[in-house]
């Protein structure tokens, strides 16, 4: 059985376990609004610190615990401050409030704070903090919406490429309006491939933390460096901007950081940030492109020099996947596989996922071709071919044999009346399968309508079947769909799984995760488990379920497929024959 409606009955939680609860429920939702996270006593000394420690006050997270937060803040904004924090009500929050600080790096910051203080622990005060962005070309301050929370690369401090997508067009946008320009440059740090197996503990690390601080630096605003791939970061900045100089700066960074690295080498690429002729569609659309077509690359290079000349080969490839896409669907030539999800108590298979191999293509991920059905328009009609090859293969196996699988639906597909009318008549068709089947809701097309998605979400629960919510964590809608949506899963995105053991902020996160689902009664999913170590780890931090390499790969097959060929191997009359041996075995 896949539901998980009904929370298990426990017995009160103690004093001590609720302020606990509330603090992982705290720090967890913080996380979904803040870049950084500080807990402090009523001297303003920090306690604790998880974030972008590095790109708001130069310093670690490990050296910023230990701080005084007053004395990192510029005099004039001390004494607010700390009335604040003094009058603030036990059990409730402080308003969001603008800071200015001067790190010990020596660069001004203009960030907005807010805090929270425990009814159970009246001395200490849990500080959310973000960077202020710029709301127009000109500079001038804004506060960030929670709609507009960027999510940052851990390691680095920077936006991840969407977001850093997002900030792109939004200057240019502004840009165009004002007639100024700006360039891109993107940064290729591949050579640092052969380097690695000589670094010590810690020495990557350190490496990109202070390459994204120094690209952070040198960009026209806060977010407006990101990290696009493993090893590529990009920044905007003035046309007149010396690149050539910084790039000596990073591979001087690299180089003192091991002397396996004397010959290594950064490669470059500047893209004109211009818009003429651009829509902000195309815009948007063309600044995404060319960072994918970096992110793709080898050795720092792309086929054009502009925004403009991005966009008309973005078309011409957009063409090609429109046909693609189509005759995909029309010909349904595309092969499911499947990989296990245990539970993490006992180790056993509890469901296994459905995903997606491509026929003229089966070697490659799907990503692209999903990402580019969502954006075409054709996602609905894709997702609707899964969903219905899998009740087929659950009929061929029936209730006796059927084991859960899991199936992959785009948040745009929730929108789809024609989508919603073909699933809703499968289920009632096969309502006695629906105990083995579950609707995952994916994050790589953000859901418009929540109510409305909702509202179809509670109608394939009423009918029976359990709903999960992909990818959870990234990008600042996570939280947004967590209330919004009423779920039975939550899959918590693999990069805080793959981070966790080196991480604070990741495993702060996963844990508060797992507790405040456990306390609304819904089951977690850990993905990219890759060892024993991750997987005793997501048991301690309380993750129900886990999914990843370490329980095994994707496959063609299902258990009862194994079972089926095994049968057929044996001759007709020896039921008992074991093909592997080619003997008769005792029954």
């Amino acid at each position: 059985m896949l539901t998980a409606r009904n929370p298990v009955l426990t017995k009160p939680a103690t004093a001590l376990e609720t302020a606990q609860a509330e603090r992982n429920r705290f720090i967890g939702f913080a996380f979904a609004v803040a870049e950084l996270v500080i807990e402090a006593n009523e001297d303003g000394d920090i306690l604790f610190a998880a974030g972008a420690a590095e790109s708001m006050f130069g310093i670690s997270n490990e050296k910023l615990t230990g701080s005084n937060l007053y004395q990192l803040i510029e005099a004039k904004d001390r004494a607010g401050l700390r009335k604040a924090l003094a009058s603030l009500p036990l059990g409730k929050k402080m308003k969001s409030r603008a800071l200015t600080v001067q790190p010990p790096a020596g660069k001004v910051r203009a960030l907005r704070a807010g805090a929270y203080r425990l009814p159970n622990n009246p001395t200490i005060a849990y500080i959310s903090i973000s960077l202020q962005r710029s709301d127009n070309a000109s500079g001038k301050l804004a506060r960030r919406s929670p709609k507009s929370i960027n999510s940052l690369d851990a390691t680095t401090g920077l936006p991840n490429k969407e977001t850093f997508a997002n900030a792109i067009r939004e200057r240019v946008s502004s840009l165009k309006a004002s007639g100024e320009s700006c360039s891109l440059t993107m940064v290729d740090l591949e050579g640092l491939e052969e380097v690695r197996p000589h670094l010590e503990d810690g020495a990557e690390e350190e490496i990109f933390a202070k390459v994204g601080a120094l690209l952070s630096a040198n960009s026209l605003d806060a977010d407006l460096g990101g990290r696009i791939d493993r090893d590529k970061l990009g920044f905007v900045h003035d046309p007149s901007f010396d690149v050539d100089a910084l790039a000596k700066s990073v591979e001087k960074m690299v180089r003192d950081a091991s002397p396996w690295a004397d010959d290594f080498k950064l490669g470059t690429a500047t893209v004109a940030l211009d818009a003429e002729g651009l829509s902000e569609e195309d815009m948007g659309q063309a600044v995404l492109y060319t960072l994918n077509s970096f992110s793709k690359s080898s050795g720092g290079h792309v086929k054009f020099g502009s925004l403009s000349e991005g966009c008309k080969e973005m078309l011409a490839e957009t063409m090609a996947w429109q046909q693609r896409i189509k005759r995909t669907i029309a010909d349904k030539s595309f092969t499911l596989v499947y990989q296990p999800i245990v539970d993490l108590a006992d180790g056993q298979a509890h469901h296994y996922e459905v995903l997606t191999r491509l026929n003229d293509d089966p070697d490659a991920s799907p990503y692209k071709f999903i990402t580019m059905a969502e954006q075409l328009g054709k996602i609905a009609e894709f997702d609707w071919a899964v969903v219905e090859r899998v009740f087929k293969i659950l009929r061929k196996a029936g209730p006796a044999r059927a084991i859960p699988l899991a199936v992959n639906i785009s948040g745009r597909s929730l929108a789809s009346a024609e989508y919603v009318r073909s699933v809703t008549a499968a289920i009632k068709m096969n309502g006695d399968l629906t105990d083995f089947i579950l609707f995952e809701v994916t994050e790589s097309s953000k859901i418009v309508d929540l109510q409305s998605a909702n509202e179809t979400l509670k109608l394939f629960r009423d009918l029976g079947v359990a709903v999960c919510l992909d990818d959870f964590g990234v990008g600042a809608a996570a939280f947004e769909y967590l209330r919004s949506l009423r779920v039975d899963f939550v899959k918590i995105d693999g990069s805080f799984v793959r981070e966790a053991a080196h991480s604070k902020f990741s495993g702060a996160f996963i844990k508060s995760i797992a507790a405040m689902c456990k306390e609304l009664g819904i089951k977690t999913i850990a993905e990219f488990i890759e060892d024993d170590a991750a997987t005793r780890l997501m048991r301690a931090t309380g993750v129900d379920h886990g999914q990843g390499w370490h329980f095994g790969k994707a496959r063609p097959e299902l258990p009862w497929d194994i079972e089926a060929r095994k049968a057929a191997a044996r001759p007709h009359g020896h039921e008992n024959w074991d093909p592997t041996v080619g003997r008769r075995t005792s029954a």
